[in-house]
């Protein structure tokens, strides 16, 4: 019997070279193929796009983030502005405002000083005059004359300056500053409550000629403190004003020229009831 290992084992070993053989064909061929032609590629370098396009996407955004901010943080110092501006105006108005209260002051203890200095000078005048030879009863009587008149023109100078200040008051209980406003009521219900100058100015306040230039504050300030005034520093006339603007208010707030809220509207009806004024 033929022995047929040997030629078994070569077949092996020639088959196993030939396909190694193929296999290196194979790859060279594919490494001859375009770079485009490659699937692999392709694969690789759409990953590296997608790869791209996200970092592409991610500095948009990023951009977009910090453009917002940036937008953001230029309305807020806008905003800082206004308020420092604001509230420097604010200072303004409250120092005007103390500033033309001090002058009134200064000017009333002024007028004060300058009574008491022409008070003395008369009295010794009057003093020096009846101690005259005859008596001096024709000088003193017209010495106590000057006096009389000189007393008058003082009151009267004092009287204008209390009106100054007055009006002054009832200014800045329109002010566009809420502090002003404040204190300006507080202060005119404080000292003046029972003065009929106040009353009748905070009234001329509503009347027909001023009433639309007066700020919804405005309007609530004045009823405030017509209402806390005295009654007794009322007179007719100042009944009849505020009677008519009483009407005058609810008036233009039904044809909407004014807005009467809640406030404004039992401020008012507080008022009628206080005059026993009849509704309209």
């Amino acid at each position: 019997m033929a022995d047929d290992s040997n030629e078994t084992h070569d077949d092996v070993g020639h088959s196993k070279l030939f396909w190694e053989v193929e296999k290196l064909k194979a790859e060279v061929q594919h490494l001859r193929r375009p770079l485009l032609a490659n699937p692999s590629t392709w694969v690789a370098g759409g990953s590296a796009l997608a790869a791209l396009f996200g970092i592409g996407l991610q500095y948009l955004s990023s951009q977009a983030k910090i453009e917002q901010a940036d937008l953001k943080l230029q309305k807020a110092a806008a905003q800082i502005a206004d308020a420092d501006k604001a509230l420097q105006e604010k200072d303004l108005a409250i120092k005007q405002r103390n500033d033309a209260l001090a002058d009134l002051e200064r000017r009333q203890l002024e007028v004060e000083r300058q009574i008491a200095d022409k008070q003395k000078a008369l009295a010794g005048l009057l003093e020096a005059a009846t101690k005259g030879a005859d008596g001096g009863t024709d000088t003193a009587r017209a010495v106590q004359q000057v006096i009389e008149s000189a007393q008058r023109t003082l009151s009267a100078t004092r009287a204008g300056i209390e009106a100054d200040r007055i009006a002054t008051l009832v200014a800045q209980m329109n002010d566009t500053s809420a502090e002003v406003r404040k204190a300006a009521t507080a202060r005119l219900e404080h000292d003046h409550a029972a003065n009929p100058i106040a009353v009748g100015l905070v009234l001329d306040t509503l009347s027909e000629q001023n009433l639309s230039s007066l700020s919804a504050s405005g309007r609530i300030n004045a009823l405030y403190f017509l209402n806390q005034s005295d009654l007794a520093a009322w007179r007719d006339e100042h009944k009849k004003l505020a009677g008519e603007a009483i009407t005058r208010l609810r008036a233009r707030a039904a044809n909407g020229s004014v807005v009467v809220g809640p406030q404004t509207s039992e401020a008012l009806g507080k008022l009628e009831r206080r005059l026993d004024h009849p509704t309209s």
